[in-house]
């Protein structure tokens, strides 16, 4: 048992290392210059995709940008001038593209962080991040993660979009930091000292 568990993980870790080569460098350009330009910046995603959208929200507010997540009771109008990240593995799900549909008649800048090209999310939003989290056997260059290939991934698709979402928006904010000159220390005085 303990030792598929270590499998995993390297089946995992190894397979983020190659999520960066299918991720269009001008959807991320695209993304940071929006980030940037934003006046307000509105994060949602349902589910798992939602804790992924919060936390990315979350840094996003570290670094200085005012941040809201849809849903709360305690969020301002939005408009032509602020931007709205929605994390949707799928792009399919109602409340997500109900929400991109309200929000793209307001004039509001949209960005799909999805692994569906073809969704209705991707199709309404502004820009998309496209993270390829179909597990495929093509792609497995060593024995371990070829031997790994032959099990049903199925059911960890979901969890990869997850975990490669993370790690594409944590990088997003690494790319922040380095173009405007701001630390980790400049993150840290931002962060809640009102708290349990």
């Amino acid at each position: 048992m303990v030792q598929q568990f270590k499998k995993n993980i390297v089946r995992i870790a190894r397979y983020i290392e190659n999520i960066g080569d299918n991720i269009d460098d001008n959807s991320i350009e695209k993304v940071i210059k929006y980030i940037l330009g934003a006046e307000k910046i509105f994060v949602y995603g349902a589910g798992r995709s939602g804790l992924i959208a919060r936390a990315f929200g979350m840094q996003l507010m570290h670094f200085g940008k005012e941040i809201y997540v849809v849903g709360e009771t305690i969020n301002p109008p939005a408009g032509e001038s602020d931007l709205f990240i929605i994390v949707s593995g799928s792009g399919e799900t109602e409340s997500a593209v109900d929400l991109a549909t309200l929000a793209s008649k307001l004039g509001v800048r949209i960005i799909a962080v999805t692994s569906n090209k073809k969704s209705r999310l991707a199709k309404i939003a502004k820009n998309i991040i496209f993270i390829d989290s179909k597990y495929k056997k093509h792609i497995e260059k060593d024995y371990i993660l070829r031997q790994l290939s032959y099990r049903d991934m199925k059911a960890y698709e979901p969890t990869l979009f997850e975990i490669c979402a993370l790690v594409v928006l944590e990088s997003i904010i690494e790319e922040l930091l380095h173009r405007t000159g701001k630390t980790s220390y400049d993150l840290m005085k931002r962060h809640a000292n009102v708290e349990h």
